[in-house]
């Protein structure tokens, strides 16, 4: 299975998390502004995966659930993990403080100012997601445009062979 989403934009980053993770984590926490040491819990406890995208307005991204080949410059890897009848939102950086500071984490009680996206049904366990990056221009767009494909794979147990001190930049 393939899912592509066109990120119209990310404001500096692109975030990608666990819906009810997220809010079973900022229900008692408060939001901490420090990008990206503020965000490093929950990174490492498979919550959210943030890329830095350095003002890149427009992002192509690809979330690939099987076997396809992938082309790109692969330059991370990640986990995340889904809940029972979770869903894997797709946000901007904007979009993610305001449901994190103001919303406690609940991303139902947000209304998102661009199309809302995410993936639903996708197995309960853990995901460790390998992140490639291309990058051209097309001449409708007036910058270069970003293209990062996440090949998910599941896993059965907690990859803990993974710990972030810093997020990725592409």
């Amino acid at each position: 299975m393939i899912k592509k989403f066109e990120v119209d934009t990310t404001e500096g980053v692109l975030v990608l998390a666990s819906k009810k993770r997220l809010k079973d984590y900022y229900t008692d926490r408060n939001f901490d502004y420090g990008y990206p040491e503020g965000l490093l819990d929950a990174i490492n406890k498979g919550i959210i995966l943030p890329i830095t995208t350095e003002s890149q307005d427009f992002i192509l991204t690809n979330f690939i659930f099987d076997e396809t080949d992938i082309n790109g410059l692969e330059i991370g890897q990640c986990k995340l993990f889904l809940e029972e009848n979770d869903t894997l939102q797709i946000m901007n950086f904007v979009d993610f403080t305001m449901i994190c500071d103001y919303n406690s984490g609940d991303i139902d009680a947000y209304d998102f100012y661009f199309e809302e996206q995410y993936i639903k049904e996708l197995k309960k366990g853990w995901y460790i997601i390998n992140i490639y990056v291309n990058q051209y221009c097309e001449l409708e767009h007036e910058s270069d445009i970003i293209e990062i494909s996440f090949k998910c794979n599941w896993l059965a147990e907690d990859p803990t062979f993974i710990k972030h001190t810093d997020v990725y930049v592409v």
